[in-house]
């Protein structure tokens, strides 16, 4: 991440503007042209102007680079400033001429700019900052005592979060062996090398890094304990061939729209029809319609001839046992006893997923705390045992403990007495050699069609 190409140009016109003002008014100048968000950016494309020292000709430019980098983090200890790793660099390497920086070493600066770089990270800048470049290194060249020795920032960087290493690499800019292009003049050569330079997509395309060539591994013999199908030995794979493909998918958008529009609303009976006719016509289509376990209980209840339909042509189904645990366990309606006996009259349904919705009945008959609602619900339940017994659908010994309960509990209810006197009358240890008919009222005992009853 570094600077744009206008922010490279407002950063080399304020260091080249401010080489005769304070060290803090740059800085304050610096702060008031780049919004916060982008200072970070600028300033490492000055890290990298100070790398290649001769990108920036003028020591009052250097400096001020110098200092914007400690600058930006000089109200924080010197361990958080990122560009602590540009100043050790800067006082660990070779002392260049004053008069014309190398370039064949990066951040080879001046006994000048090292002095400069080795107070303000010592912390005696106070009187420093309020000199100009320009007057620094006047100062400094007419001074007769030595430059300040070079602190240790060793210390310092260890303590410093831990960076990955970096890979070996090179600078991939080189000095020129010629010197100077001379289809360019210096200063227009160096301008266009720092625009080039800092406008790199990324920081790694500053450097050529080393490729080594190596050999892949050689692969390890296959052990006894591998898959066989990661080594096939044989050529006998069977080719699978997909019965989908050529079907017309525009087949189904009739079905697929009426079933979308069967969750939410009771459809008309000439939907309805429409709807059981494109399925007579194709019953396949009902693996592609979109229908799933989870969406059945709302098909349920707002159209249960549709959900009838559609379950005796899932019967063969791998999904089909997810489709009865979803009917079993969803709430009980009088739609869902519908779908049930329908079910249960016309194909062989399991006998445990039988046993378990009329569990599953009785239980919410007595757990619901609204009485009228109650009598409803156990009038329901009667009637549709009452057709599961007199259809030999199932074998009432099965359940014979738990719907005598049942009926026990709720004797009030003209249905489940007469529910009582059928289980007495089918039950083998009773001592009556009557029949169901025999014994019970047949206007009490037979159940009505569930497709016609009404629950009120």
């Amino acid at each position: 991440m570094t600077a744009t190409e206008d922010e490279t140009v407002k950063l080399l016109s304020l260091l080249s503007d401010n080489r005769t003002n304070s060290f803090n008014s740059t800085g304050a100048t610096f702060n008031s042209t780049y919004a916060s968000s982008r200072r970070f950016a600028v300033a490492t494309s000055l890290a990298i102007l100070l790398e290649h020292a001769d990108l920036l000709p003028n020591v009052e430019d250097r400096l001020s680079a110098a200092f914007l980098l400690y600058f930006l983090h000089h109200r924080e200890p010197l361990t958080l400033n990122p560009f602590l790793t540009v100043f050790d660099q800067i006082l660990k390497a070779p002392t260049s001429n004053p008069s014309a920086p190398s370039t064949l070493e990066p951040y080879c600066l001046t006994p000048c700019e090292k002095a400069f770089v080795s107070q303000l990270v010592s912390g005696s800048s106070n009187e420093l900052l309020k000199q100009s470049p320009a007057a620094y290194n006047h100062s400094f060249l007419q001074s007769l005592q030595p430059p300040p020795s070079s602190p240790d920032l060793a210390s310092l960087l260890q303590s410093q979060p831990a960076l990955d290493p970096a890979a070996p690499h090179v600078s991939s800019l080189f000095h020129h062996p010629d010197g100077a292009s001379d289809d360019l003049p210096e200063s227009n050569t160096t301008r266009h090398t720092v625009d080039v330079l800092l406008q790199a997509q990324a920081l790694s395309d500053l450097h050529l890094d080393a490729s080594f060539t190596r050999p892949p591994p050689p692969l390890l013999p296959v052990g006894s304990f591998e898959s066989v199908w990661q080594v096939p030995r044989e050529m006998d794979a069977v080719v699978l061939w997909d019965g989908t493909m050529g079907v017309d998918k525009a087949q189904g958008n009739e079905l697929r729209a009426l079933l979308k529009m069967a969750y939410t609303q009771e459809l008309v009976s000439e939907q309805q029809q429409a709807f059981i006719k494109e399925l007579e016509k194709n019953p396949k289509l009902v693996f592609h319609i979109g229908l799933t376990p989870d969406k059945l209980p709302e098909l349920v209840n707002k159209n249960p001839l549709i959900a009838i339909e559609v379950l005796l042509r899932l019967m063969a189904s791998s999904q089909i046992t997810e489709y009865f645990s979803v009917l079993v366990n969803m709430d009980m309606s009088l739609h869902s006893m519908e779908v049930v006996n329908r079910l249960t009259t016309t194909v062989d349904l399991p006998t445990e997923f039988i046993h378990l919705y009329i569990s599953n009945c009785i239980s919410t008959c007595e757990k619901i705390d609204d009485k009228y609602m109650q009598n409803r619900l156990v009038r329901l339940v009667c009637v549709f045992l009452q057709s599961l017994i007199r259809n030999k659908i199932i074998n009432v010994q099965d359940l014979f403990i738990e719907v005598q309960a049942f009926c026990i509990e709720f004797s009030r209810i003209r249905e489940a007495a007469g529910l009582f006197r059928l289980l007495k009358a089918l039950d083998p240890n009773s001592g009556t050699t009557t029949t169901a008919s025999d014994t019970a009222d047949p206007g009490e005992l037979q159940p009505p069609n569930l497709n016609g009853h009404n629950e009120s």
